[in-house]
């Protein structure tokens, strides 16, 4: 390995395990990230947060997409179920990917954690895809025929 590659995973696998149980707190990460507010943003929230706080994230995180599952499996129309499944499918790809890599278990590469990286074209996307989760869970249970 050349002097200096994996210093980013070297440094959030040191963040995320000198944490502890609740963490440094808020704004205090002891290892410094280049850019710690974008692809390694899990190795910071560990490490502010610890334990308890990366257990309450993955709660969160698994409420929001069994909620989608549970949207997808009321009578609406199956274009829209279509929709939920291929956001669904992108989210819980993003996740995996951003926390896999995170821990060293995935080959980094550059995926934000949705909701919590900071972007401004991310965020958007991730807010497009909630007014769209908000339209569908907005129609009545029934099913469509078409003639």
């Amino acid at each position: 390995m050349a002097e200096g590659s994996g210093l980013q995973l070297e440094n959030a696998l040191a963040a995320i395990g000198s944490a502890g149980f609740l963490g440094h707190g808020f704004n205090h990460t002891p290892i410094y990230f280049p850019e710690s507010s974008t692809d390694f943003i899990f190795a910071v929230f560990a490490s502010n947060f610890g334990f308890v706080g990366v257990l309450l994230l993955l709660a969160i995180i698994f409420y929001f997409d069994i909620q989608i599952l549970f949207l997808s499996r009321r009578k609406i129309m199956d274009t829209d179920k279509y929709i939920l499944s291929g956001i669904l499918g992108m989210l819980l790809f993003q996740q995996i990917q951003n926390i896999g890599m995170t821990v060293g278990l995935l080959p980094i590469m550059g995926i934000t954690l949705p909701f919590v990286s900071y972007g401004g074209s991310s965020l958007l996307s991730y807010m497009l895809l909630v007014g769209i989760l908000l339209n569908i869970s907005m129609q009545k249970n029934r099913t469509y025929r078409y003639r």
